[in-house]
């Protein structure tokens, strides 16, 4: 989706999709190809209107590292989602 703003021109307001596996590596781009290692990356790069996706597996997190905080702002939430079966560790 773009819309045009007169002088600024095109402005895109797509949302962007993560992913995250524990088979990841840190310097990947969190593509599905290339996921991130790490659920912190993912909330690192997501912004509001974004998803990440947890893919299966032990995704390790830290008690409290996902809070409303994660949700997003301004009506735009940041969506976790899955398909599969998804067991978060306490780190």
């Amino acid at each position: 989706m773009a819309i045009t703003t007169g002088l600024l021109g095109a402005v895109s307001l797509a949302a962007s999709e993560f992913y995250v596996a524990p088979g990841g590596d840190g310097n990947n781009p969190g593509t599905i190809d290339l996921p991130f290692a790490s659920i912190g990356q993912g909330q690192q790069a997501a912004a509001a209107g974004d998803t990440v996706w947890l893919r299966g597996g032990d995704n390790c997190s830290r008690a409290g590292d996902l809070d409303h905080a994660d949700a997003g702002d301004g009506g735009h939430n940041v969506h976790w989602r899955s398909k599969a079966c998804v067991k978060l560790n306490s780190a």
